[in-house]
């Protein structure tokens, strides 16, 4: 089996039995298909590749990416590796020898009371369904301290129920409850707007809905941009 069928089954294995979301298997995708394309290129493979070649990898990654960024790499070949030994298709696992890179964290930047007012009266202020939404990206991330992933992958059925809280799914698809208090931005829109809604034309209704609504794909980059972009505009700065 090609090292690709082997990647393909492991990542089968992280979605079937630990609920891995899209976006960290696509990750996984891209890392483990630079790994084994650092091979092919020696004329090795996954399947015979030793400490010594996973080492070598490592030293080609620091001159390309950050440390967090191999570490992370580091993260999905030992987890690929250990697949391998525990299916049978290896007899070991080079990545126990392998030391974990050292990284640092940088402190998160925090915004003060008067930038935080600025960033909501701003998108509050932006016309027409793009001001929607990004009010309701805007309020919502304030008001709950979300992931910015979870944030863009909240479907509808997010707020059903008790409208105080919202149900989010984040990492290993587990559901928590968040409190969101007043900050009902759906309900306030959908009734500020229950008129226009039933008078709407399909065409139009598709277009308010999307600006109403938090993506119901998951992870957007467009919608990182926007947050990025709205507060460099509003406070000159850039949230970590």
């Amino acid at each position: 089996m090609s090292d690709q069928r082997h990647i393909e089954a492991f990542l089968e294995m992280l979605v079937a039995e630990r609920g891995r979301a899209r976006l960290t298997i696509e990750a996984y995708r891209r890392d483990l298909a630079d790994f084994t394309g650092f091979l092919a290129r020696r004329g090795g493979a996954a399947t015979t590749a030793d400490s010594d070649a996973i080492r070598d990898y490592l030293s080609d990654l620091a001159a390309r990416v950050t440390p967090a960024t191999s570490a992370r790499r580091l993260s999905a070949l030992r987890g690929f590796h250990r697949f391998l030994f525990a299916e049978g298709v290896r007899s070991d696992d080079p990545t126990a020898a392998i030391d974990s890179p050292r990284t640092t964290r940088p402190l998160p930047k925090l915004l003060s009371e008067d930038e935080v007012d600025a960033l909501l009266e701003a998108a509050r202020a932006t016309d027409g369904p793009k001001g929607l939404r990004l009010a309701a990206l805007v309020e919502l991330i304030y008001a709950t301290g979300l992931r910015v992933s979870e944030l863009v992958g909240l479907p509808l059925a997010a707020v059903r129920g008790d409208p105080r809280f919202i149900v989010v799914r984040g990492k290993g698809a587990k559901a928590r409850r968040v409190p969101v208090g007043e900050m009902n931005w759906l309900a306030r829109i959908v009734r500020n707007n229950a008129e226009r809604l039933s008078a709407m034309s399909t065409d139009e209704r598709a277009s308010l809905d999307e600006a109403i609504r938090i993506a119901t794909e998951p992870y957007r980059d467009g919608d990182v941009y926007v947050i990025r972009s709205h507060a460099r505009l509003c406070i000159g700065t850039k949230p970590g």
